[in-house]
């Protein structure tokens, strides 16, 4: 007699992280039966608080998203400022040229695919419906 093992579901802890509590996020998604369910999102996480869920016993996997550093415009952008005392963008250049301040390359291109920028607070009012 042969019994197949049914594996019980597995948790997994994303964090998207950012530089203050007020913007960073994690959710605890569950993992079973071929499917994965957003169990939970929390917002304005300090750093106690995130050591505090990836504690969590049943948190077999924690995924971290984490900027490792500025998009190169900025980091131009300020060091000009920085020379010259003066922003090298005019409010005429802003709209054109900003979001390559603001936005990581990952940013942009998600921008670009979708139309729509991704955000975690966003995506968390669709978290408690099945991923596919």
């Amino acid at each position: 007699m042969t019994t197949e093992h049914v594996p019980g579901p597995t948790w997994t802890l994303g964090i998207d992280l950012a530089s203050q509590p007020s913007d960073t996020a994690a959710c605890l998604i569950e993992w079973s039966a071929g499917r994965a369910l957003a169990e939970r999102y929390e917002g304005r996480l300090d750093d106690e608080q995130l050591v505090e869920l990836i504690r969590e016993p049943k948190i077999e996997k924690v995924a971290i998203d984490a900027p490792f550093g500025w998009p190169d415009e900025f980091v131009e952008a300020v060091s000009a400022w920085s020379e010259s005392g003066s922003w090298p963008i005019t409010l005429l250049e802003r709209e054109e040229k900003q979001p390559r301040l603001i936005l990581r390359e990952t940013d942009r291109r998600v921008l670009e695919v979708t139309a729509e920028p991704f955000e975690a607070e966003t995506e968390s009012r669709r978290a408690k419906r099945p991923l596919r």
